[in-house]
């Protein structure tokens, strides 16, 4: 009898898994694990940073300052005959003044120095000016006579001298003697916001 025979249905009953395999790595371990849970508490602390930002607003003005009109000057000389002033009839001391754009004052010297009764009075003039407006101080301006070598001067004006700005008003008064001779004047205009 063969003994191949024999041993092949024996061998075939052999369990596989008890077979020797061959050493790969390193040879097996049993390892017993216990396994224990391990419980954490985490805390989670939370700073909180409240952040101000303070903004300082700064408010810029630009304040555009115009410069003031520039002055207007205007002279003449009145004349005396005999030491007299001849007054509205005068071709040598009545005066029609043209101001700037759109002013005038037309006036004329009267009295005489025998006695300091020089005077100065609004003019009829037929100059182009409003019958019974003979002053009127141009746009933005205020403008007062002064008579040069001495203190006598008018306030500054802007639109009335008096009530009504009628011919024959006397505006002006002498203080004192005004010189012997023709009297130079000045009228002198300023932007209405200069103060003085």
């Amino acid at each position: 009898m063969n003994l191949k025979k024999i041993l092949a249905p024996a061998l075939l009953a052999l369990p596989l898994t008890a077979c020797p395999t061959e050493p790969s790595g390193p040879p097996a371990s049993t390892t017993s694990t216990t396994s224990s849970t391990t419980s954490t508490t985490s805390t989670t602390s939370t700073t909180s940073t409240t952040s101000t930002t303070s903004t300082t607003s700064t408010t810029s003005t630009t304040t555009t300052t115009e410069a003031p009109l520039p002055t207007l000057t205007y002279t003449g000389t009145a004349e005396r005959a005999a030491g007299c002033f001849s007054g509205a009839f005068g071709t040598t001391n009545a005066f029609a003044n043209v101001l700037g754009a759109d002013g005038w004052w037309n006036f004329y010297f009267q009295g005489c120095n025998l006695g300091s009764t020089e005077t100065v009075a609004l003019h009829e003039a037929g100059s182009g000016s409003p019958v019974g407006n003979e002053f009127q101080s141009p746009t933005g301006y205020k403008c007062r006579l002064s008579i040069d070598g001495g203190s006598d001067a008018t306030p500054y004006y802007t639109n009335d001298i008096g009530i009504a700005d009628t011919g024959g008003l006397i505006f002006l008064s002498s203080s004192y003697d005004w010189p012997d001779g023709d009297v130079s004047w000045t009228v002198t205009c300023i932007d209405v916001d200069t103060p003085v």
